[in-house]
């Protein structure tokens, strides 16, 4: 099935300097190479969302605290939610954000500078690795757990299922990938697609990265931490995660895998119109109106649904075997997940 149009496909290669299914090892090589940047794929602020917080002040109707880049220590400023806008103000062009109302919601300050990434040589600091760390970034913003305060993210719950004992957060981020529900058709996909688009339109990406952020971060309070912690323990403490269970949280992670894959199609198709914006104005030529082409391109721009295949990439975390290699074949590109 050919989910991704060859020529959107071939704008973003060449900016990230290669081919995008081969980031299934770049975040681990990273890691083991600069051991800083571990801390961009965890949100931590000041004050942190809590999950018993955010229930009192929904039930109460006072808002709750927002999932944004706060905090003084670096720990904060390396924040999942501070590392994410920081990389991707580096492909905005002014010009494209006239085409935004301001923001309606509170997003926090884009660090000038993220600590995590000080070790990095300069060859690393370049824009072809700034749209790595955008796919890669996104897909942790589809981790719900990675959202939580260090209380209530899963690495201190112990729970046990019929493959094992592991962590809450293990569990979610590894066990599950591999046993991944069934993906939906490629119609309901494309759908999705339609239907964000048209409710993506005329709103600023670092704002949509606070309200998924806030949207996923409900989604691991009431359906992953409340959903477990309701289960049976045993005489270890552990919480049972019963086939029923097991099957509802699969469901969960499968839905996760899909809604990633379809925010992340928007902001790749955004910031190949702020692309579009800096060749104009480098070349003399006028401003590229996004409105317009928004309305022309909608329909033959749906194929880009399937850039969902690096975000599955990215939710199976680049394991060897399981079900990536099976669902990666349906999308003809095995032949790029390295092992």
């Amino acid at each position: 099935t050919k989910l991704l149009s060859p020529a959107k496909l071939a704008r973003v290669n060449k900016i990230l300097q290669g081919d995008i299914h081969d980031l299934a090892s770049w975040e681990e090589e990273m890691t083991r190479k600069y051991p800083t940047t571990e801390r961009m794929h965890w949100h931590r602020q000041v004050p942190s969302w809590e999950c018993a917080k955010a229930v009192r002040d929904r039930d109460h109707d006072r808002g709750s605290v927002t999932v944004t880049c706060s905090g003084d220590a670096s720990v904060h400023k390396d924040s999942l939610m501070c590392a994410l806008p920081y990389f991707f103000e580096h492909f905005v062009h002014a010009a494209r954000l006239d085409d935004f109302p301001e923001t309606k919601i509170a997003i926090g300050k884009v660090p000038d500078r993220l600590p995590a990434l000080d070790p990095l040589t300069s060859v690393e600091l370049t824009s072809a690795k700034y749209l790595r760390w955008i796919i890669i970034l996104m897909g942790d913003l589809h981790q719900p757990l990675r959202l939580l305060s260090t209380q209530e993210d899963g690495t201190r719950i112990k729970v046990k299922h019929s493959k094992g004992s592991t962590t809450l957060f293990d569990f979610f981020d590894d066990v599950l990938t591999k046993n991944i529900a069934p993906l939906p058709t490629d119609s309901y996909i494309r759908t999705r697609y339609s239907i964000a688009q048209k409710n993506f339109a005329g709103i600023r990406p670092t704002e949509l990265f606070v309200r998924w952020a806030e949207e996923n971060s409900a989604q691991g309070c009431m359906h992953i931490i409340d959903g477990v912690q309701r289960a049976e323990k045993d005489s270890e403490g552990q919480y049972v995660i019963d086939k029923m269970l097991f099957d509802e949280l699969a469901l969960l992670s499968r839905d996760l895998i899909v809604t990633a894959g379809v925010r992340l199609a928007w902001v790749l198709e955004d910031i190949l119109e702020h692309r579009k914006h800096h060749a104009a104005h480098k070349e003399g030529r006028g401003k590229y109106s996004y409105k317009k082409t928004w309305k022309q391109n909608l329909a033959t721009n749906l194929g880009l649904a399937a850039i969902i295949v690096p975000a599955l990439l990215l939710f199976f975390k680049w394991q060897d075997g399981g079900g990536a290699t099976a669902i990666l074949r349906m999308f003809g590109g095995t032949k790029h997940l390295k092992s």
